[in-house]
């Protein structure tokens, strides 16, 4: 499943299947293909095979949910 969000349950999961998120702590990116998510664990099907949805989900895309999710859980000085 990946990571929580500080003081999440994983029952139920709080993610979406789909799309950039954020829940508390935690941005989760997910690309945007139909097989999204990786339910199979990689496209060879098992969890050390290529994921090339996230590896085609680019630079920007992961730069801009990091700055998302910076200007969220900034703490005041």
């Amino acid at each position: 499943m990946g990571s929580l969000a500080e003081g999440c349950d994983a029952d139920p999961s709080p993610y979406q299947f789909r799309g950039t998120q954020f829940v508390g702590n935690v941005a989760l990116v997910q690309g945007a293909g139909h097989c999204v998510p990786c339910l199979q664990e990689g496209c060879a099907r098992h969890e050390g095979s290529e994921k090339r949805v996230s590896a085609d989900a680019g630079c920007r895309t992961v730069i801009e949910a990091a700055e998302n999710l910076f200007a969220r859980t900034r703490v005041p000085a």
